[in-house]
């Protein structure tokens, strides 16, 4: 019989009580256990969070400096004067326009006053100094126009930009062939590459010279330039090695004459869609390059081919020819290297007629007899294959529906620049 509290034996309720007093000094340790766990704990989340705000902060800095490399990326596809005005939309990009690893100045029909061209100066004159140099530079303005010529050659010197691109337009669309009058090209020392585009026949092939002629090593002539006789052999580049000319005009009668007098470390040669003025009087090609190893010459896909009056060729180092539905009267390959790569390709049928040039219409037996002409002056440089001339010949495949012949050969061996 449980009896109460009260009335229970001492030696009970000490018992009792001395028991609870246990448990109150057990919980009173787990407390205190649990109290310096939370504590610990707490110091150890600190750090960690501590740490990982730390790598934050790091990564933060990290991207923060990749996106303006490519903010920077972004705004050099636009004209500096609209980079500018972007750079001040932010406190962030307030000094973005100075890192532009591409700047773009048009000045054409706009105008620049006084102040706007002492600005974009002091721009080029601090970047020329600076670790952020400018890589290339693009001008677009007047050929015809004083004024914008002053101010676009004075860019090109404070920039001294590796790569220069110069847009020479007409603003007066009324002048004739070449009316824009005779200008010049000063390139700057650190100039390795320069692409010269035109949009008006009215532009003339400028005299290229300053400190940059003797470190230049790519040249692009691109747009509708009236090639005259012995205009690209007054250029002297000495350390040219890469040539492209695309979309020009050789004069009636003419001859574009590409020598080793004038670029005499030329390698790599391409024309594409090099037309000419009068078809009744069609120009010519010659190529006297002692160390060219490839050459490209292709008419453009609106064209359909190309029709010249004679193409020579002295190349005794070549290894690369691609002769892609280009006529002559007349071809005569004086020389040629190893070769290891080679595509002739002759259309027949009607020819791009040029006005007034009555159509005139090209047989089978005609393409063939070019073809034949070519591969015997390609024959030195393909004597290591093992080929005579009459194999080479039955090698050569009739498209008959695209009213074409192709002849290609293709080794495994290398090119060595």
């Amino acid at each position: 019989m449980l009896l109460p509290a009260d009335q229970q034996p001492i030696e009970h309720r000490d018992r009792s009580k001395s028991s609870d007093m246990g448990r109150k000094r057990e919980t009173k340790k787990q407390g205190r256990a649990r109290r310096q766990g939370a504590k610990s704990s707490s110091k150890e989340e600190e750090g960690g969070q501590v740490e990982a705000g730390s790598h934050k902060q790091q990564g933060d800095l990290i991207s923060s400096k990749l996106l303006d490399d490519i903010l920077a990326r972004i705004l050099s596809l636009v004209p500096y004067k609209q980079a500018v005005r972007a750079s001040a939309t932010c406190r962030r990009w307030k000094n973005l326009y100075l890192q532009l690893p591409h700047v773009y100045l048009f000045l054409l029909s706009r105008g620049a006053g006084a102040g706007a061209v002492q600005s974009t100066e002091r721009m080029l004159r601090q970047r020329r100094h600076d670790q952020n140099r400018i890589q290339m530079l693009r001008v677009i303005y007047g050929a015809d126009v004083p004024a914008e010529r002053e101010h676009a050659a004075r860019f090109i010197e404070l920039a001294d930009a590796p790569t220069l691109e110069v847009w020479a337009d007409c603003v007066d669309k009324g002048l004739p062939d070449g009316g824009a009058g005779a200008w010049s090209l000063d390139l700057p020392p650190s100039t390795a590459t320069l692409k010269l585009w035109t949009s008006d026949w009215a532009v003339q092939l400028p005299r290229v010279h300053g400190a940059g002629v003797g470190s230049l090593k790519t040249f692009t002539l691109d747009g509708p330039l009236v090639l005259r006789g012995g205009t690209l052999a007054a250029l002297h580049l000495p350390s040219l090695e890469n040539l492209s000319i695309n979309l020009c005009t050789i004069d009636a009668g003419a001859a574009m004459a590409i020598t080793s007098g004038a670029m005499p470390r030329l390698k790599h040669l391409r024309i594409t869609d090099v037309t000419v003025v009068d078809a009744g009087r069609p120009g010519s090609i010659a190529v006297d390059a002692d160390e060219l190893v490839t050459l490209h010459m292709s008419p453009s896909a609106r064209a359909g081919h190309t029709v010249y009056f004679s193409v020579h060729l002295r190349a005794p180092k070549l290894r690369v020819l691609r002769w892609r539905v280009c006529w002559a009267y007349e071809v005569r390959i004086h020389s040629v290297g190893r070769l290891s790569d080679v595509a002739v390709e002759l259309a027949y049928g009607v020819m791009p007629m040029i006005r007034p040039e009555k159509p005139r219409t090209i047989t089978m037996e005609e393409a063939q007899a070019l073809m034949r002409s070519i591969l015997a002056g390609l024959l030195p440089g393909l004597r290591h294959l093992g080929l005579g001339l009459n194999q080479l010949v039955r090698n050569v495949c009739g498209l008959h529906d695209e009213q074409k012949l192709l002849c290609e050969i293709s080794t495994e061996e290398d090119l060595v620049d």
